[in-house]
């Protein structure tokens, strides 16, 4: 929620050497990550190329254009002054691209999950929940203090970004805003313990003439697993920051909006690039 601008582009790859670069080898790093959590048979791995080739041609044809078209319109909403109501409208937009792309490869990243063997699934619940374990650690080993130095400087740096050199007041501003938000923490990390639960159930449930559905079901529609009192946490929050970020953008200096306008429109550039090499 807090890197709001990185949901409405919505690819979360879209730092350093530009979206092209990253897009274009997706097939690679998409390997190279799953490889971290599951050893894949010759023709396991065969079947995922074919599956990623599939969404890859897909995603690109016919989603990229949505993402485009938003981050065109988010453009204009924002020289014409922005309020919240249309950032929140841009937010949950953004979230259903994605939730888009869950549903759509859910089908066959089931169908490729449940031609694991026993072990290669326990090989993969086992990574995933160490890597869930290690990130867990990293925060639970530093102080009160710690945590909020680096949500701090997290943001400032997000901000940086988008709108350049900040003033003191500015930054302030931006760290005052943080003390405003419900904290969520506990409620996230109880919502993937329990989703990471009821993926190992279905995974494993093979008797069930249900379990294809179901587990497709689950990857696909992920929210279903978190609770109420998390959603409206994350509804109240959602809010809080889209005000911020409104009379933020209100009152940048036109540097700060030119820099923000420059970095909307550099990613406007490698999106259209990205879609016209789709129609070549």
């Amino acid at each position: 929620m807090k890197k709001i601008f990185w949901l409405l582009v919505l690819w979360p790859l879209l730092t350093g050497c530009g979206i092209s670069f990253y897009y274009n080898k997706l097939d690679w790093f998409a390997n190279w990550y799953l490889d971290d959590f599951v050893e894949l048979t010759d023709s396991q791995d065969k079947l995922f190329e074919k599956h990623f080739n599939s969404w890859h041609q897909w995603h690109r044809k016919t989603q990229l254009p949505l993402y485009y078209d938003q981050l065109k319109q988010l453009k204009l909403d924002i020289k014409q002054g922005i309020n919240s109501q249309q950032i929140l409208a841009h937010t949950h937009q953004a979230r259903s691209h994605w939730l888009n792309l869950l549903e759509h490869i859910a089908p066959d990243v089931t169908h490729q999950l449940l031609t694991l063997s026993a072990e290669q699934k326990q090989e993969l619940l086992d990574n995933i929940a160490d890597e869930l374990e290690e990130k867990a650690n990293k925060f639970a080993e530093k102080s009160l203090k710690e945590q909020v130095e680096d949500t701090e400087n997290r943001n400032i740096k997000t901000f940086k970004k988008w709108f350049g050199r900040l003033t003191d007041k500015q930054e302030q501003q931006i760290k005052t805003q943080l003390t405003k938000y419900q904290s969520s923490q506990t409620m996230w990390s109880n919502y993937r313990q329990n989703y990471l639960k009821q993926f190992e159930a279905l995974l494993f449930n093979n008797q069930a003439l249900d379990q294809f559905e179901k587990l497709a079901d689950l990857l696909g529609y992920p929210d279903q697993m978190r609770s109420p009192e998390l959603q409206q946490i994350i509804g109240l929050n959602q809010t809080l920051y889209a005000q911020f970020l409104s009379q933020f953008i209100a009152q940048a200096s036109d540097t700060q909006k030119q820099h923000l306008y420059d970095e909307i429109d550099e990613y406007l550039q490698e999106l259209e690039e990205l879609i016209e090499q789709s129609a070549s």
